[in-house]
């Protein structure tokens, strides 16, 4: 791996995702902490991975725009809400 590009690609694509999963555990271990419910816990698993679904539509969406300012744009808005959940937490 030569290419600097790839190499801060791939560094953030894995910061991405250890920070995705330790949301998805914070938001699921919040709900059980506040309702202990298992029926709200998996409802909340449920909202929490639901967009997964429709990830096989997103393909042709994506090919029709730059890929660069594409992920820039969503890993901003990303970090833009968690902060704000964070900020209301």
């Amino acid at each position: 791996m030569r290419d600097n590009n790839i190499k801060i690609l791939l560094f953030c694509r894995i910061l991405t995702n250890i920070v995705d999963s330790l949301y998805t555990i914070a938001t699921i271990w919040y709900v059980k902490e506040v309702t202990n419910s298992p029926l709200y816990i998996g409802i909340a698993g449920f909202i929490i991975t639901f967009p997964v679904l429709f990830q096989m539509f997103f393909g042709p969406l994506i090919d029709a725009f730059s890929k660069k300012n594409l992920l820039l744009m969503s890993a901003g808005i990303q970090g833009g809400i968690f902060l704000i959940l964070a900020t209301l937490y």
